[in-house]
């Protein structure tokens, strides 16, 4: 049975939806908004069908009431609850996200030819896994007395199934968005102005890049066997850009549809292909999911406060649970184990010069499990991650030469693991590295062609100057530059040429490109 789709950012009817829940949510008293922003919120969910419901209630339900009970139960007995939360919680995952992928070979789950037999296709709800953390995150927060519990069960509600969230994400915190709930929100023009600036940004990236690489991306993963070393390595390299574009770009759309609506969501990029070392990239990328496996998996399993062989250990568990929330394929445990492997790697030279990793205070954690980035110290930002990179000085051309080659260095790290993350299979994706190394080929990729990946020169161009542009945007905001604020500080005749220049520009390769590639987003399967 076929699912039926879902209403997404690229929805015709979303851009009358927004603006009227917006138009509708400002004209309500506080008292009455969330009201209003649940009913849109299911609306927008459930037209993906009615099915979609039965998971969205149920994590809901089973959360709030883990969360009753335990307020009930007292400290004692809490934890009894916290356990049944958790454990319902993986078995809900296990059935309908993992249930998914029935008949995929690659998969280390039985479960999921098992469930192909009673669970129909339609029965799976989209962004299951991004609410589910979002609700079983609610509970331990409570549990660990980072937030004050929600006894009302309809805001309650709308902070799991917020709908600019609720797809792909980024992971809501209870302390940061039931208080936002709770209170209401005012018109504030320049917010609103600010998100729809972030929301347009959001469908530049995907439109002019991620969907623009995807047929490459394509190519040269369906067609591995056919095509050299070099080719391979290009394709890779593509398919680094457009996941970010795609995901990132998903990501500014959902922070703009919130400021739009006056509620501040998570930041979850922050020019993740600048980091210079592995531990920098996890504070960059997805970074709601690495706090969150931060706060929930490391700190919880003891962190680095237990022996540097343990903190190694809980370093690779936290990456292979990422892995598995991925997929239950092996090709994305190996991604998460070689991603732990690379934080260990990146632990060896500290240990071997003897330095020792300063034990969290109980004070630290609660400020890191509190997510409160602004005020953590250094050390509790490293929690989980590993150290960072030490600021270097940034006078003489050498210190910039070091940082370009580390940066560098460390895509091309997360490179080689993004290729086990695209391929079907992990013997897919190990054939695919194998035939980089041994047949490279470099001739036969730039005289022959293969470098095209099936576009033509000049569509290949126009998509290598958009990603250009993508990285001097990186860049200056890298540099610190206050790319939004100059923009809004220039005349309104200029300013709003600018606007209309990118919404026009976006209208144009739309519609040259329409039906090439689906404006669906790579995480939307996650």
């Amino acid at each position: 049975m076929k699912r039926v789709k879902t209403m997404t950012f690229f929805s015709p009817l979303f851009f009358i939806f927004l603006p009227v829940v917006a138009w509708v949510h400002y004209h309500l008293p506080d008292k009455y908004q969330y009201l209003w922003l649940l009913a849109a919120s299911l609306v927008f969910y459930l037209s993906g069908g009615p099915a979609f419901a039965a998971g969205l209630l149920a994590i809901s339900l089973i959360t709030y009431g883990a969360v009753r009970g335990m307020e009930k139960a007292g400290p004692k007995r809490s934890a009894t609850f916290l356990a049944g939360a958790i454990l319902l919680t993986l078995l809900m995952l296990v059935l309908f996200r993992y249930g998914a992928a029935a008949g995929d070979e690659s998969s280390v789950l039985p479960v999921t030819w098992i469930s192909a037999g009673f669970l129909p296709a339609a029965w799976i709800p989209a962004g299951f896994s991004f609410y589910a953390l979002t609700a079983l995150g609610y509970v331990m927060d409570v549990y660990y007395g980072r937030t004050e519990p929600e006894h009302h069960f309809g805001r309650y509600l709308l902070f799991v199934a917020f709908f600019p969230s609720i797809l792909s994400g980024p992971i809501l915190r209870a302390d940061k968005m039931l208080p936002q709930i709770r209170a209401g929100r005012t018109f504030d023009y320049e917010k609103s102005r600010s998100g729809l600036y972030q929301m347009l940004y959001g469908y530049l990236l995907k439109v002019l890049v991620a969907d623009r690489l995807a047929p490459m991306v394509a190519e040269a993963f369906d067609h591995y066997t056919d095509l050299s070393g070099a080719t391979l390595l290009w394709g890779a390299v593509l398919y680094g850009i457009q996941l970010y574009c795609d995901f990132a770009g998903y990501s500014a759309i959902a922070l703009g549809a919130g400021r739009f609506l006056g509620y501040d969501l998570p930041v979850n990029f922050r020019q993740p292909y600048f980091a210079t070392s592995v531990a920098d990239f996890w504070h960059r990328w997805h970074i709601s999911l690495s706090e969150w496996l931060r706060d929930e998996i490391y700190i919880p399993l003891g962190g680095n406060r237990k022996g540097k062989a343990r903190k190694m250990l809980n370093l690779m568990v936290t990456f292979l649970v990422s892995g598995f929330w991925h997929g239950s394929g092996g090709n994305f445990l190996f991604w998460g184990g070689l991603h732990g492997a690379y934080q260990v790697a990146g632990n060896v030279p500290q240990m071997l010069r003897g330095g020792k990793s300063e034990p969290g205070t109980s004070k630290q954690e609660n400020q890191a499990k509190q997510g409160n980035q602004t005020k953590q110290t250094k050390q509790t930002k490293q929690a989980m991650l590993g150290p960072g990179e030490e600021a270097v000085s940034t006078r003489g051309v050498l210190p910039h030469l070091a940082r370009i080659l580390r940066a560098v260095r460390t895509f091309l790290l997360v490179d080689l693991a993004w290729i086990f993350f695209r391929a079907p299979s992990f013997r897919v994706g190990a054939d695919y590295v194998y035939r980089i190394v041994t047949s490279f080929h470099l001739r036969t990729m730039t005289y022959y062609g293969e470098y095209l990946l099936g576009q033509a020169k000049g569509d290949l161009a126009l998509i290598l100057l958009c990603i250009g542009a993508v990285f001097v945007l990186d860049l200056l905001r890298e540099s610190r530059y206050p790319v939004a604020e100059k923009i809004a500080g220039l005349p309104g005749l200029i300013r709003w040429a600018i606007y209309l220049g990118l919404v026009l520009f976006l209208l144009i390769v739309s519609v040259r490109y329409y039906g090439e590639a689906a404006s669906t987003f790579i995480y939307a399967r996650f």
